[in-house]
C-alpha cells in the first residue's frame, strides 16, 4: 500500500530498489550479503554478539539470501493487488470510517489473498534456483547443500543419473508451482 501510493518519482526509485535483485547477477547480490553479514562486518558483528547469529556458511543465512534474491516477486503481485482493489473499496472505507483491522478483514486481504498466494509461490519457485547466491552465502556444505548445487556436484562428478534425478525433482516442482498459481489466478479472474 506505501509502496503503491507514493509520489512517483519516489515509487520509482523504490521500484528499482525492488527490481535489482533480478537484474543483480546472482553472485554479486550473495558477494554483498556475505561481505555485510560477513563476523568482520559491523552489522554481522552485531548481529552474532546480540543474537548468537552468523548468516554466513549457514541455512538461516541461505533462507535470508533467497528471500532477499525473490523479494521483486512479492513486491510486483502485491503491487498489482493493491491496484486492483475498485476504487470504490476505498470509497466505502472512508464512508464507514472502518479501522485497520475492519479494512484488513473485508477490503484488503479478500482483494489481496491471490496475489499474496502467487507472490509467495512465485519467490518459492524463484529461490529454487538460487544457484549462485545459495553458493556464496552458503557455500558447499553438506549442512548448507541445496538440490540446485548438488546438481552441480553431480556434473562435475560426471554422475549424470544423480545430476539427472535432482533436475527431474525441480523440474516437476516448478511445473507444479506455475499450474498452481494458474488455477489461483484463474479461479479469482473468474
Amino acid at each position: 500500500m506505501w509502496f503503491a501510493s507514493r509520489r512517483r518519482w519516489m515509487r520509482i526509485g523504490l521500484d528499482i530498489l525492488a527490481i535489482l535483485p533480478l537484474v543483480l547477477p546472482p553472485t554479486v547480490l550473495g558477494y554483498y550479503i556475505v561481505y555485510y553479514l560477513s563476523p568482520n562486518s559491523t552489522i554481522g558483528e552485531f548481529l552474532q554478539s546480540s543474537l548468537g547469529w552468523t548468516p554466513v556458511f549457514s541455512f538461516g543465512g541461505i533462507l535470508l539470501a533467497t528471500v532477499i534474491y525473490s523479494f521483486p516477486f512479492m513486491v510486483r503481485s502485491l503491487i498489482d493487488g493493491w491496484k486492483s482493489i475498485p476504487e470504490n473499496a476505498f470509497n466505502m472505507i472512508e464512508l464507514n470510517r472502518f479501522s485497520l483491522k475492519q479494512k484488513l478483514k473485508y477490503i484488503f486481504l479478500p482483494y489481496l489473498k491471490p496475489y499474496i498466494a502467487s507472490g509467495f509461490i512465485m519467490s518459492f519457485a524463484h529461490a529454487m534456483g538460487a544457484f549462485g547466491v545459495i553458493l556464496m552465502v552458503g557455500g558447499n556444505m553438506p549442512e548448507t547443500r541445496t538440490a540446485s548445487v548438488a546438481i552441480y556436484d553431480s556434473m562435475m562428478l560426471m554422475d549424470y543419473d544423480t545430476a539427472n534425478t535432482y533436475a527431474l525433482v525441480l523440474l516437476g516442482l516448478s511445473v507444479s508451482i506455475v499450474v498452481i498459481v494458474k488455477l489461483i489466478q484463474h479461479r479469482y479472474n473468474d
